[in-house]
């Protein structure tokens, strides 16, 4: 999956790629990993609602969800909605 995304950087469909990584990490317990793969899907493709859920999964098992709902409310909205 590395390679696919370090050869076709400009992939439309890269914020699948990134989501994929991050379910990958999800599933080996390592949720911080997931979440930053997370949040590069959301910067490929802010319209992409999944990974917004899912980084907010990924925050709250890392214990990690106070940043952000506060950094960011707008980013909580959208994941709920």
């Amino acid at each position: 999956m590395e390679t696919a995304l370090r050869l076709a950087p400009r992939d439309p469909y890269r914020y699948i790629f990134l989501k994929d990584k991050g379910i990958v990490s999800f599933s080996l317990s390592r949720y911080e990993d997931a979440a930053s793969a997370f949040e590069e899907s959301i910067a490929s493709n802010p319209e992409y609602s999944v990974s917004y859920l899912l980084r907010a999964a990924s925050l709250a098992l890392a214990g990690l969800m106070h940043p952000l709902i506060y950094a960011n409310p707008k980013v909580w909205v959208k994941t709920l909605f």
